[in-house]
């Protein structure tokens, strides 16, 4: 037992040390997410906004790791029509957490990225006056585009798909600027 907790002891200490070296940076962004999802032969589409902060470590010239928390700042309804039937649905995004791998390249103005990581997301829907919330998760990814503006700080625009739930997915873009300390 010794062994394994000074071996995680020495683990801990060399990653702290490299995190140490290595270069952080933190942001906030807008995010616009659309809920593709079919119900009952319905392609439903929800749109909602999202605030999102991102806390990153580039560990070296091509490589950084992120995390990310979002918001929901809106919902949105769509109409649910079955037979002669249909009613209206609310969708809204509660909150996402999400740790991304980010590979990137470019220069000292711009920077193209790719996201490769994990979400978890927490959403409301309402359905004849009841509320559910519900939760998913799963393999998120994405493109985007960095643009050095002035010292240390950074215009981001990016496309990721959050997740993939059951009979659809949630996709969308972050607009957000970023600090590099």
């Amino acid at each position: 037992m010794k062994k394994i907790i000074g071996s995680l002891t020495l683990i801990a200490a060399s990653l702290a040390s490299n995190m140490a070296a290595a270069d952080s940076y933190w942001g906030v962004g807008l995010s616009n997410y659309d809920l593709n999802i079919n119900v009952l032969s319905n392609d439903l589409t929800f749109n909602t906004k999202a605030i999102e902060g991102v806390f990153g470590i580039e560990v070296n010239d091509y490589v950084s790791w992120e995390a990310r928390a979002g918001f929901g700042l809106s919902d949105d309804q769509a109409t649910l029509e079955y037979g002669y039937y249909s009613t209206g649905i609310t969708s809204k995004t509660n909150s996402y957490f999400s740790g991304y791998f980010k590979p990137h390249a470019g220069n000292k103005n711009i920077q193209a990225y790719g996201l490769l990581g994990y979400s978890s997301i927490s959403h409301t829907v309402e359905i004849l006056g009841s509320e559910e919330d519900t939760a998913d998760d799963g393999v998120s990814y994405g493109l985007g585009a960095e643009i050095f503006i002035s010292g240390n700080n950074t215009l981001n625009f990016e496309w990721k798909q959050l997740a993939k739930i059951d009979g659809g997915e949630i996709t969308g873009v972050t607009f957000a600027i970023h600090h590099r300390f």
